[in-house]
């Protein structure tokens, strides 16, 4: 996996929601390119010495399915999944019939409907 952020982000204080008080390091644009997706693990494999893993062991395999289902848990408003589910289907379903040269296979959080357009956002 390679990921490219740009700068080096900035600690910003969560002040409202689920993480309330912690920090969140935020960038103005992230692309994640994902080369081996059948590769495991998917966790990026951290030598040492170095920063500390930030993800336990079997967290990935059991947020996966939450982030791509729009199952939700007790006193939670929505998910990423809510957005991401059908996004996905739609995705897939371009790649099979169409292959992979499409600039169209675009998803996003907080849109439901962005693979039915028939022009995607820039």
């Amino acid at each position: 996996m390679r990921l490219q952020a740009s700068g080096g982000g900035q600690g910003i204080l969560i002040e409202r929601g689920s993480f309330q008080g912690q920090k969140r390091l935020e960038f103005d644009y992230v692309t994640i390119h994902i080369k081996y997706p059948g590769v495991r693990p998917l966790l990026p494999d951290i030598p040492r010495p170095g920063i500390p893993n930030p993800v336990a062991e079997g967290y990935l395999e059991a947020y996966l399915p939450y982030l791509m289902t729009a199952a939700k848990q007790p006193g939670e408003d929505y998910t990423y999944g809510q957005f991401l589910e059908k996004q996905i289907e739609e995705v897939i379903r371009m790649y099979k019939e169409d292959g992979f040269g499409t600039n169209q296979a675009y998803m996003t959080v907080g849109n439901l409907s962005p693979c039915s357009l028939r022009i995607r956002p820039a």
